[in-house]
């Protein structure tokens, strides 16, 4: 006999997504093996959902056939990500007297949950943008300061105390610091008649502009507290800006993907799914080697770098990537040379050839890096109105988000990741 466990009792709400029970039979039954049967959370006596399992059934409400009682799936948790594979009942009440079959690996979801897991996971933001005045990149500036917040007003706090007493031994500057100077220097420099298109710095421009985009597009995901709190350290605002936009890529590739709670170092950032029951871990890693930009890793740094990360994510029992689930290694910089993504590739495939019968778990890893393409015009005047006579800077900026997936040919598991 299956196990029974009872559903939560619930008033009406105008946004329920409702199963109406008709008559004594289940209204859904589901096709995995080893369920378990919801019962009605009020009377305790109908069985509402048949042969389901956890992470199946998110907040669907049931009227009960017997008590007319109301009672309603687990929310999802915090975090939790959805698969490609979804079903979504609409808002409403909807009469079966016969069970519906829940496909296997599906997940069936209230419209109103698949709407705030669509507000987590943001709206992409495509194309190029076309630059013309130079309050476009004081916008841009002000943005990132507004989205963090107090966090930018420490870090900005803590720059301020180190220049007028003296940088302690060993101290290394922000590097939103040193992108926000150097953004505002282009802005500076763009109604200069004079000046040298190139020297002006695209590069710090398109990093403050995919902060930005990753800000505005995750600032409601249950993580961005602690994303923008953590963004006063150095090396973890690197790190979670790259996971941002692994996570990004991933969902625009199709996978149901979402940011995890533990970016603290001792879990693993991003959880993946295919089904109610296939998922993945993935953890990223940035390691400062590589953050050197123009400069390619030697083939002893790439050797380093990946073994050290394997080390770090502790691909072992109890680790980020423990073997008790799939799991998915990421490194990401903000721009990679083709010599370091060769050697890196090659230092991949050596460590799992070197470690098959511990990796097995371990689909591949992925490098992740930002690619920019840009034309810089000068414009016959600014509009009339404006003050000024200088003729203006017209940029188009591409910016490229780069992933290279080497797999694993000793991987084991059943979850494949999807590409965009």
């Amino acid at each position: 006999m299956r196990e029974h466990r009872s559903l939560t009792p619930v008033g009406e709400r105008a946004d329920q997504s409702i199963i109406v029970q008709s008559t004594s039979a289940p209204v859904l039954r589901g096709q995995m093996p080893g369920g378990f049967d919801y019962v009605c959370g009020c009377c305790g006596q109908s069985v509402l959902v048949e042969n389901t399992i956890d992470g199946e059934i998110y907040d669907i409400a049931f009227s009960c056939a017997n008590c007319g009682g109301l009672s309603t799936a687990p929310q999802r948790p915090p975090s939790q990500p959805l698969p490609k594979n979804l079903s979504v009942l609409p808002q409403g009440a909807y009469k079966t007297a016969q069970p519906d079959e829940i496909p296997a690996g599906a997940v069936l979801v209230s419209e109103k949950n698949a709407r705030q897991y669509q507000t987590e996971i943001g709206t992409l933001s495509r194309g190029g943008q076309i630059i013309r005045y130079e309050d476009v990149l004081y916008e841009i500036i002000a943005d990132v300061k507004m989205l963090l917040g107090d966090s930018y007003t420490e870090i900005a706090c803590r720059e301020k105390h180190w220049r007028v007493i003296g940088s302690p031994s060993g101290y290394s500057r922000h590097p939103l610091m040193d992108l926000i100077d150097r953004v505002r220097q282009m802005a500076d420099s763009m109604a200069d008649a004079n000046v040298n298109t190139t020297t002006l710095n695209t590069s710090s421009l398109a990093q403050l502009s995919i902060v930005r985009r990753l800000y505005q597009r995750f600032k409601d995901n249950p993580s961005w507290e602690t994303i923008r709190k953590q963004a006063k350290a150095p090396h973890t605002f690197t790190h979670d800006v790259l996971t941002l936009a692994f996570v990004e890529h991933l969902h625009q590739g199709g996978n149901g993907i979402n940011i995890l709670n533990a970016l603290d170092g001792r879990g693993a950032d991003i959880v993946g799914t295919t089904g109610s029951d296939r998922f993945i871990y993935i953890e990223v890693k940035t390691p400062q080697t590589l953050q050197s930009a123009g400069r390619s890793a030697t083939q002893d740094e790439a050797n380093k770098v990946v073994k050290d990360a394997f080390h770090k994510a502790q691909s072992t029992d109890g680790g980020q990537l423990s073997p008790n689930h799939a799991g998915l290694l990421v490194l990401g910089a903000w721009h990679l040379t083709d010599t370091s993504i060769f050697r890196l590739n090659r230092a991949i495939i050596c460590e799992f050839g070197k470690h098959r019968k511990f990796r097995q778990h371990i689909a591949g890893v992925a490098l992740i890096h930002f690619n920019q393409q840009h034309q810089i015009t000068r414009l016959a005047g600014r509009p009339s109105g404006l003050l000024g006579v200088t003729p203006p800077l017209e940029l188009d900026l591409k910016i490229f988000t780069v992933v290279k997936l080497t797999s694993n040919p000793h991987y084991t598991g059943n979850f494949h990741i999807g590409d965009s």
